[in-house]
């Protein structure tokens, strides 16, 4: 299964827009965003695919504003899923846990905050930080295409060709 991972969006409906369109363009089976939506109108923007989405909350995200609009597929990180019979660990801020003691359990950990793309192998866990989906630090959107068959991922910079 190719999943689509995303992540510190922070509002920006445009990028937003660009990483599903990428996403459908590549028959992702799943969406998972790392945190930091900054509202719920961009949370709105992936709960209206028809694409299966899992998220967790950022340190910039108000749990007040998101809650009603989660549906229950945005959770308190860090959250753990099995996806394809893979399993991933989804936290905003990697600081947040063991990640020595983490990447020996599950197959994939998923993570944002820093808005820096990561791709790392460390013990038997894949880390994917797909950076920056708003592009607001460095002008530079990304996401990552995970895929969980191989346990590899890559890196894309969204462009305005994806609306």
């Amino acid at each position: 299964m190719l999943v689509g991972v995303i992540s510190d969006t922070h509002d920006a409906i445009l990028e937003t827009r660009n990483a599903i369109h990428l996403f459908k363009q590549e028959k992702v089976g799943a969406i998972i965003h790392a945190g930091d939506f900054t509202s719920a109108d961009l949370l709105r923007e992936y709960l209206k695919i028809r694409i299966p989405f899992f998220g967790v909350f950022g340190n910039q995200d108000s749990k007040n504003d998101l809650l009603e609009v989660a549906q229950g597929v945005v959770k308190e990180p860090p959250f753990y899923l099995v996806l394809d019979n893979r399993s991933l660990l989804i936290v905003h801020d990697e600081k947040k846990i063991s990640l020595d003691k983490e990447s020996e359990i599950v197959d994939v950990i998923i993570c944002g905050n820093t808005h820096e793309p990561r791709i790392e192998k460390k013990n038997r866990a894949l880390i994917v930080n797909p950076g920056e989906g708003s592009g607001l630090m460095n002008g530079k959107p990304t996401v990552a295409l995970l895929d969980l068959e191989k346990l590899e991922a890559k890196i894309i910079e969204l462009k305005d060709v994806y609306t």
